[in-house]
């Protein structure tokens, strides 16, 4: 018979100790990121001493913005915004990404400043800027579209991906550990949740529910939003991992800017849409040359929160071509006539 022996639970007190000596950095880290997890009340001003204190090690302090950054209570947000005036690039690119979940007002001139300084941490703080902007409302910055999003080519082989409802197990999932883990700065709406599926692997569509609460096709053409989180299931173990926001905003003459983009920073695909028929009918393409990537998508998505993807390709090559092609959103505009 095997006797399984569990190892003594370790006490928030005692993960404070360790957390606050002078160990290996790795011990230290660890202890910081469990000890978030506690909640205890010695969490939050023990990871808000350490994230401002100048002579704890990089290492350490950046654990520390990650720790509050999953707290995500207010004297939290309120000590990742005041050090975005530390200077060490890592911590800085920490607080930055915990910012750009939790960031408020003062959150967003700060790093709107930062963004303005010719320092290595001036494009996340941009991207920084604008997620807070996009989760604001605000109108300013926005994150540019390219004019060439369209000219990337489809090849013969690309592949259709099955696009589905998530089953309630993945839905429910994936949406417990967007709230629990990830923090993403939205709410995440229970349902609808979509899965697509190709030979690349899959992805999960989450919508933000402030966004389906306002009405999509009203609120894209009023303002900014992130409209949702494209997620992936780990590969070697349990839990996801956030890869990209689903962004839009307003576009000249009544379109609608879809935009996609990873949590550090960085286009992957662009598009534009039009509201026709109660819902916004988009059409996006990467523009990436990376091998791997959805390559062109065209969808509907409804004020319910429905979805109707007319198609999801992929391609292993990706190259783009050498002459300017259709805009997408000329595309989209001669097929609505």
């Amino acid at each position: 018979m095997t006797v399984r022996v569990e190892a003594p639970a370790i006490s928030a007190a005692e993960l404070r100790q360790i957390a606050s000596e002078p160990r290996p950095a790795n011990e230290r880290r660890l202890a910081i990121r469990e000890l978030a997890r506690t909640r205890a009340p010695e969490a939050e001003p023990t990871l808000v001493e350490l994230l401002a204190a100048e002579a704890e090690p990089a290492p350490v302090r950046s654990a520390a913005a990650a720790g509050l950054t999953y707290l995500a209570t207010p004297a939290a947000v309120n000590a990742l915004t005041a050090a975005t005036s530390v200077r060490d690039p890592a911590v800085l690119a920490a607080v930055l990404f915990g910012l750009e979940r939790l960031g408020g007002e003062e959150a967003f001139a700060r790093t709107s400043a930062l963004a303005g300084e010719d320092s290595p941490a001036r494009e996340q703080a941009d991207f920084t800027a604008n997620l807070i902007a996009y989760r604001l409302g605000k109108s300013e910055p926005a994150i540019a579209f390219p004019e060439d999003g369209a000219f990337v080519e489809v090849s013969d082989r690309a592949e259709a991906a099955a696009v589905a409802e998530a089953s309630p197990e993945l839905a429910e999932a994936s949406v417990r550990w967007l709230r629990e883990e990830e923090r993403p700065g939205i709410e995440p709406a229970d349902q609808p949740v979509y899965e697509l599926v190709c030979h690349l692997g899959s992805w999960i569509v989450v919508l933000n529910k402030e966004v389906l609460a306002a009405g999509v096709t009203d609120l894209v053409l009023a303002r900014k939003a992130i409209v949702g989180v494209l997620l992936r299931p780990l590969l070697d173990g349990p839990g996801f991992a956030l890869g990209c926001y689903v962004l839009t905003q307003p576009g000249p003459r009544g379109r609608v800017e879809v935009l996609i983009a990873r949590v550090f920073g960085g286009l992957v695909w662009a598009g534009s849409g039009l509201i026709k028929d109660g819902a916004l009918h988009a059409h996006l393409r990467t523009v990436r040359d990376t091998p791997g990537l959805p390559v062109d998508a065209e969808l509907a998505l409804f004020d319910s929160g429905r979805v109707e993807f007319i198609h999801v390709l992929f391609d292993s090559t990706i190259r783009r071509s050498r002459e300017p092609k259709l805009t997408l959103a000329n595309e989209l505009t001669r097929r609505s006539h």
